[in-house]
């Protein structure tokens, strides 16, 4: 079975097939090549927006089904610290406490 992800960030929307036993890594992986972005610019957020997904984790652990929509942080000029979730998103979300290089 295959799902099609919904990756959101302030106006762009990306759309990915995906296997649930595909890990955010590899979907990072995927957006890094359609975006032209270094993964290492990428991390991924859930989609209440509360919690930055691990690279390890798949989409079957965290029981996310067709249509599933995420949203994407990237990294500020700065080099550091990433965008806010509630800075991409129209809604307001928790802030990402992990807002440091990894």
């Amino acid at each position: 079975m295959s799902l099609y992800v919904k990756l959101k960030n302030k106006n762009q929307t990306v759309f990915l097939w995906a296997s649930p036993k595909d890990s955010f890594l590899e979907a990072r992986q995927k957006l890094a090549s359609i975006i032209q972005s270094d993964v290492e610019n990428i991390k991924l957020v859930s989609a209440d927006k509360e919690r930055l997904l691990k690279d390890d984790a798949t989409f079957e652990a965290e029981k996310l089904g067709a249509d599933a929509t995420l949203y994407w942080l990237n990294r500020l000029p700065d080099g550091i610290k990433f965008e806010d979730i509630d800075s991409i998103t129209e809604s307001k979300g928790v802030q990402c406490e992990d807002n440091v290089e990894d």
